[in-house]
């Protein structure tokens, strides 16, 4: 029972800790002021969990944003290349004719009626846009989106994203709680990595590792083995 109420005091403490990283994130007029000469040049992902059974969340990598709408958490899920061409969220933009690049499944919120976003990364600060680390922008703004997409230099810093990932702080700390996510920081290179398909797997052996037991001796009780006996300890390593 002490066992048990301690793992779960844990749990609560790393929700709340993990909760107000989140929302500290979101600095006042003065503490961004403050903060401005020390850059950050990682962001905040959240990495699901293994045992993280939803479908539309199950291996998935999000980007928290410093964004507040209506007080909720607010994240794209950098991994999930759709099948949804850019240029298909964009019928009004002839330009985006001959682009072959697709969208990602940046979330389940307003997927359904074609949210765009995007991000990117910029040497100066573009108009309509918010920065969330370092060169790294966001923006949900259709017109920055399309003119980003017809610069053949952009092509390799921006991905363009249908729908987003949402909480209200209650709920994601419920999450958290139960170890549905893990906080890990992380840089440019994991959001516009051309594998998207290994991003989660790289993150999660980070967040979670697994132990690879060695073969014990079988001269060896098992026993020993479980026990940890300090012989045959080094048997057990941590990826």
């Amino acid at each position: 029972m002490r066992a048990r109420n301690g793992i779960e005091m844990h749990r609560s403490l790393a929700s709340a800790i993990l909760l107000l990283a989140l929302m500290a994130s979101w600095p006042s007029t003065t503490a961004r002021q403050a903060e401005s000469n020390k850059p950050k040049t990682q962001g905040q992902f959240l990495v699901a969990s293994r045992g993280l059974g939803d479908p539309l969340f199950k291996e998935s990598v999000v980007l928290m944003l410093p964004i507040k709408e209506r007080q909720l958490l607010v994240g794209l899920i950098l991994n999930k290349p759709s099948k949804i061409k850019v240029r298909d969220l964009f019928p009004d933009a002839p330009e985006l004719e001959k682009l072959d690049e697709v969208a990602y499944f940046g979330g389940p919120v307003d997927a359904g009626v074609g949210a765009r976003s995007a991000i990117f990364r910029s040497k100066t600060s573009p108009g309509k846009a918010t920065l969330v680390f370092g060169d790294v922008y966001v923006t949900f703004d259709a017109n920055a989106i399309v003119a980003l997409a017809q610069n053949p230099e952009q092509a390799s810093t921006l991905r363009v994203f249908v729908g987003r990932a949402q909480w209200d702080p209650e709920q994601f700390e419920n999450e958290v709680t139960v170890g549905a996510w893990h906080s890990v920081r992380g840089g440019a290179d994991s959001i516009f990595t051309t594998f998207p398909e290994f991003l989660w797997h790289t993150l999660i052996d980070r967040a979670e590792p697994r132990p690879v037991v060695g073969r014990a001796s079988p001269s060896l009780p098992f026993a020993m083995v479980l026990a940890g006996e300090p012989r045959i300890r080094a048997a057990v390593v941590w990826l």
